[in-house]
């Protein structure tokens, strides 16, 4: 059983990479695209308190 701040992390790593998706999609102009995926970042948000999405980016020296 995972306990709520697993929850929260397992959360983030999915916004952080729906994030990733939204740059994706919005340098091709797909807002329908877009739009969907804010609304499931919203819909993580809200069920597991995750306000910021966390992850690692290779590309990013922050998170590497």
């Amino acid at each position: 059983m995972q306990t709520q701040a697993d929850d929260r992390q397992s959360a983030e790593e999915k916004i952080f990479g729906l994030r990733k998706k939204i740059d994706n999609y919005a340098a091709v102009g797909d807002a329908d695209e877009v739009s969907r995926l804010q609304l499931k970042i919203s819909e993580l948000q809200k069920n597991h308190g995750a306000v910021t999405g966390k992850g690692k980016d290779e590309n990013d020296e922050r998170t590497a």
